[in-house]
């Protein structure tokens, strides 16, 4: 059965059907560790598949990866992107009719492949109204396929027990090459990334599916239909080495519903020179390109620290000795925020002789950067340079990224 889902953004998936299950028959030891040079040690294997009309090679990746390879991955279960007709011949092949999952599960037994179908989810591309669609022909189609591969794969990837094999062999060149990039944008040291090579005389034939144990004769696909026997069938899986961004992607982006395009910008992003701008008339700062919101002093308190990097370059940094630097702050702090709000800090100040009120308002700017700005918040936050209690502290930013507007 194959029921509608629509997310929160307005796109739409088809989804087939059985809760995924997260153990089988073969599951690795449940006393070995995860290794993550060792995906099939992980408690939830996923093989992720992008299809197109040729469902063949997700029972040939199969094989493949359960019955050829050493160690072997066997899939605790099998999640696969498509277009309309794509799921329609993947019911029709592969979980119903001809139910060649279920047929390799019963050529090889004890592999742990019984009942793959039942644990097999299905997400079709849909337009922005909720219809699946038929082909990737189309600027609207394309982004809704990149947003869907990535939804899929970001969330097969938030989950530290799961190793996620992504097998990009089927479908049309740009959905390998979008699942390799949303791969690449959110995958872990534990997945995989391949593309399953078949001999030319059974790739795309219609009544090949996988190796059986006790060879086939199939006619070929030539005009003279010579005929072929399965024995003699050529199936490479080639592991294809990817770079892995997760880390320099934003909590906020991992964990949130962001397109893959704003997933990439905010990547980009990080690669941009570091640019500060602080307006103390209009209380506005803008870091790295994107307006971050302060409360006055906050402000404050990153306005002075700019103006002592800007100005004094190395010799920028404060520490909790000297608190006639504080003075200039001070003025700025009453600049937005009023007198009343600068004598009580002043006070709070001169009243603390271990000054931890820089401490803690240095925390809370690093996390306020980090926050808002992700990756990016290195060239923004407050460096330590010394030992306690010689420790001092400098703005990051390089003087010249610094610009001041409204400063008295």
């Amino acid at each position: 059965m194959v029921h509608m889902a629509k997310s929160a953004s307005n796109r739409a998936i088809l989804s087939a059907i059985a809760e995924p299950s997260i153990t089988s028959s073969s599951d690795c030891d449940q006393s070995m560790t995860p290794d993550p040079k060792l995906p099939h040690t992980f408690p939830r294997r996923v093989l992720l598949c992008v299809v197109g009309l040729t469902p063949q090679v997700v029972t040939e990746t199969l094989w493949v990866l359960a019955v050829q390879s050493e160690p072997p991955f066997v899939p605790t279960e099998l999640v696969i992107v498509t277009t309309r007709e794509g799921a329609e011949r993947i019911e029709l092949m592969l979980r119903k009719g001809k139910r060649m999952l279920d047929a390799l599960a019963a050529d090889y037994p004890g592999r742990g492949l019984e009942g793959l179908a039942q644990r097999t989810t299905v997400h079709v591309v849909c337009d922005p109204s909720g219809s699946p669609l038929s082909d990737i022909a189309t600027l609207e189609a394309n982004t809704a396929l990149a947003d869907l591969l990535f939804d899929v794969v970001r969330n097969l990837t938030a989950d530290p027990a799961s190793a996620v094999h992504l097998s990009i062999a089927g479908g049309r060149k740009t959905m390998g090459f979008l699942a390799g990039y949303a791969l690449s944008l959110v995958g872990r040291p534990q997945d995989r990334l391949s593309h399953v090579l078949v001999d030319p005389a059974f790739e795309q034939h219609p009544e090949f599916f996988y190796p059986p144990p006790e060879p086939k004769v199939l006619l070929s696909q030539s005009k003279d239909q010579r005929p072929i026997s399965t024995d003699r069938a050529g199936i490479v899986l080639a592991e294809i080495p990817f770079v892995r961004l997760r880390e320099g992607v934003p909590d906020r982006l991992l964990k949130g519903q962001a397109s893959f395009a704003d997933t990439v910008a905010a990547l980009q992003e990080q690669f941009h020179p570091p640019e500060l701008i602080i307006d103390l008339a209009q209380q506005k700062v803008q870091a790295h390109g994107r307006h971050v919101p302060c409360a006055p002093i906050e402000l404050a308190f990153w306005a002075w620290l700019a103006e002592r990097r800007k100005t004094l370059g190395d010799a920028a940094a404060v520490d909790k000795t000297n608190p006639a630097a504080f003075t200039r702050f001070f003025e700025l702090y009453e600049q937005i925020a009023g007198y009343e709000p600068r004598k009580r800090t002043e006070q709070a100040v001169r009243a603390d002789p271990k000054n931890n009120w820089l401490s803690e308002r240095i925390t809370r700017h690093n996390k306020l950067v980090a926050r808002a700005l992700g990756p990016a918040a290195r060239h923004y936050g407050i460096e330590a340079s010394g030992k306690r209690p010689r420790t001092r502290w400098q703005l990051a930013t390089p003087p010249e990224a610094i610009r001041l507007v409204g400063l008295p």
